[in-house]
Formats: structure tokens, sequence, C-alpha cells
């Protein structure tokens, strides 16, 4: 009979420490094995590796082809080194809530375009996830600096301008007015601080690198820096005119050819 008890402690203890190791592990912060970047100068007109860890947090949470935030909602860098939920909220600022949005392909890139015309005020500057965005430099007619979208792609195609995509977004971008979506957000997947924390902790440091390796938005010098739509106005021209330059040889061959046999 006694060791019969004695055997029921030992299990019940070997179960408490069971639980209390669990909770301990659930309890644990996260740890980073290099600093993610998040400084405003480096945010404001670009991505970096937190923006990109950052767009797949909130893929995964939400489970939408790609994610669309300002700039403003990055506020700092998280440094290497164990990570707490209080560095979170500061690189990323607390009460934003995560939700999803519709658009086609061109209603996606009128916003982005929206966005980067002017590069003065930049916490709107769109951080985009998911999507292999080129953007080319130019210059305004006032002097100031701006840019245009040269190209959008997913997985190595073109974004198809008829193609509906679930998108990622934050509440306070439609709330605020900041960006015009031509849908209302739905659903409600928490915050974006605890989104970040719940995706570092989930992944191994060498898997939140991994997220951060992919370059989702580039720029492109090019030698012309006219809008897009200048380019494809002269490449049509140019079309036309060689077609007709080459009604105009057939009809003057024609007519010589009839003046021959008369």
């Amino acid at each position: 009979m006694r060791s019969r008890y004695c055997r029921g402690a030992v299990l019940a203890l070997a179960l408490v420490l069971f639980l209390g190791a669990a909770a301990c592990a659930q309890g644990e912060d996260p740890v980073l094995s290099e600093t993610l970047e998040g400084s405003p100068e480096a945010v404001r007109d670009g991505s970096t590796n937190l923006t990109r860890v950052l767009s797949a947090a909130l893929r995964e949470a939400t489970g939408a082809e790609l994610s669309l935030i300002h700039a403003g909602a990055v506020r700092g860098s998280l440094s290497a080194g164990r990570v707490t939920q209080e560095a979170v909220q500061a690189a990323v600022g607390e009460n934003l809530r995560v939700q999803v949005t519709q658009m086609n392909g061109v209603q996606l890139r009128r916003l982005i375009d929206a966005h980067v015309e002017t590069l003065q005020a930049r916490e709107d500057f769109p951080l985009v996830g998911g999507l292999e965005l080129v953007l080319a430099p130019t210059t305004l007619e006032d002097g100031s600096a701006g840019a245009y979208v040269l190209g959008m792609g997913m997985e190595g195609y073109s974004i198809d301008e008829t193609l509906v995509y679930s998108i990622a977004t934050l509440d306070i971008l439609s709330e605020d007015g900041i960006y015009d979506f031509p849908q209302p957000l739905e659903g409600d997947y928490g915050t974006l601080d605890q989104v970040l924390y719940d995706y570092l902790r989930a992944h191994t440091p060498q898997e939140v690198l991994h997220a951060g390796e992919a370059v989702e938005l580039t720029w492109q010098d090019v030698e012309s820096v006219a809008p897009q739509g200048t380019d494809q106005f002269f490449y049509v021209v140019g079309i036309a005119a060689l077609a007709g330059l080459a009604v105009l040889v057939v009809c003057v061959r024609v007519r010589r050819k009839r003046q021959g046999l008369l």
C-alpha cells in the first residue's frame, strides 16, 4: 500500500514539474540572433529586415496573400538577444489592430502610386509584403523627390490587374483616412505588436532571419525618369508611325505598278 502511495506521489510530482516547465517555456521571450532594423530613416523610403519580418507575421496571422502597412507604424529597431513584449511595443506601437481587405491589381497599384508620388511626408510610405515591388525615383515640378511604380509581381509573375487579392493591413489606415481603401476592412486579428511578438516566439532565430532575406521592395534608376504612361505613349506613337510608313510604301508601289501597266 505504501509503495502505491509513493508511486502516485512521484507521478503527481512529475506531472507538476512537466506542467511547470511547459508554462515556463510558453512564457519565455523570443531571442534574435541579429538586430532587426526599424529606424524611421531606414523604413520611410524602403524595406528592412524588420519590415519584412512584420509582413511575414501579418500574412501568417491572417492567411492573407499580401500585407500593406505604412512606415509610421514602425518606430524603432529590435536589438539582438532576448526580446521582451515591451520592446516589441516600443518598436511597432500599441493598439494598431490588424484587419484584412480586398483589392484588385489596378486598385493596389493606384494606392501605392498615390503614396510614393511625393516623398515629402514619408510616414504614409507603403511597406508591402508578399509583393515584388519596384519603384523608380523621379523629380516633381517643384523640384522635390518623388517616385512611381515601375513594376509589381508575385512569385516571378506580374500582378494580374483583374484578380482580387487579400491584404493584411491596419485599422488606423482606414479610420484616419491615411489610405483610401476601395473595400471595407474586416476581421480582427489582434494588435500589430502582439502579432509580431507571437511570430517571433513561434519561430526560431534562423527562421526569423530567413523571413527577412527576400527583398520585396527595390529601387531602380532609369535613364529617362518619366512617368510610365509617358513611355507607353511614345512607344504607341512610334509603332503607329512605322505602320503608317509601311502602308504609304505599299500604296506608292501599287500606284507605280498600275501606271506601268497602262
